[in-house]
């Protein structure tokens, strides 16, 4: 008994140091890569060379969050939670760094921490949330003038993420509200709705607000969704 005891531990070792040393170095170069492609200058060759880069490095990513998981697992219950937060706060750094390079000026806030995630989050909910994130920096991208600001918190068992920014397509003339983009953030809407949550925009003279509210499990215990909407 001591001696697997003994092996579990060696392999979490292992799991934790390939995790500090390996992949998040990994995720750093892969960021790099996406930054220096957003160079307009380059040349098709240098262009190509730098997609092969960024294949080959997620290749080894995913590869080395492979092995990580199997470690990981050896004989207990994994937490996807850390994992999960690790992820969130990985989006946002690189996002962040996007938005710099196309001279947006903003600030993003992550308050969700272990305690606040369900251990038994299912994967549709983490990858609904994850590609959320990034489908809103996207639209900050193609849409904000000068300056955003993302928030990410968990309120009554609830990831919200609010999303706030000048918007230079917008006029005065507008009304007030209008339905969510009929393309990503529709198919988001659709989606986050089968959890439970929902996903509102507003608009108001040059100001884009959209905030996404998603279970962190799809539904209570006894069968029905859960139904928090944000209070004005």
């Amino acid at each position: 008994m001591r001696e697997q005891e003994h092996q579990i531990v060696h392999n979490l070792q292992l799991a934790v140091c390939m995790h500090d040393h390996m992949t998040n170095k990994i995720a750093d170069l892969i960021l790099n890569i996406e930054i220096a492609l957003l160079d307009t200058s380059l040349s098709e060759e240098q262009r190509a060379s730098f997609e092969e880069m960024k294949t080959l490095a997620n290749q080894a990513f995913e590869e080395g969050h492979r092995i990580i998981d199997l470690l990981h697992n050896n004989g207990i219950l994994q937490d996807v939670r850390t994992e999960f937060i690790q992820r969130i706060n990985y989006v946002i750094k690189k996002n962040d760094a996007l938005n710099k390079t196309c001279g947006l000026h903003g600030e993003s806030v992550c308050r969700i921490f272990d305690d606040d995630i369900d251990s038994d989050m299912s994967c549709e909910v983490i990858r609904e949330v994850l590609d959320l994130i990034d489908e809103l920096y996207l639209n900050t991208r193609k849409h904000a003038t000068l300056w955003y600001r993302m928030s990410f918190s968990v309120e009554r068992e609830q990831i919200v993420i609010r999303q706030f920014n000048m918007c230079s397509s917008f006029n005065k003339q507008e009304p007030a509200t209008r339905p969510a983009s009929k393309k990503g953030l529709q198919l988001h809407h659709d989606i986050i709705k089968q959890f439970g949550g929902s996903i509102s925009i507003h608009s108001f003279s040059r100001y884009w607000k959209c905030t996404a509210i998603i279970p962190t499990r799809a539904r209570v215990a006894d069968g029905e969704f859960n139904t928090y909407q944000e209070h004005a």
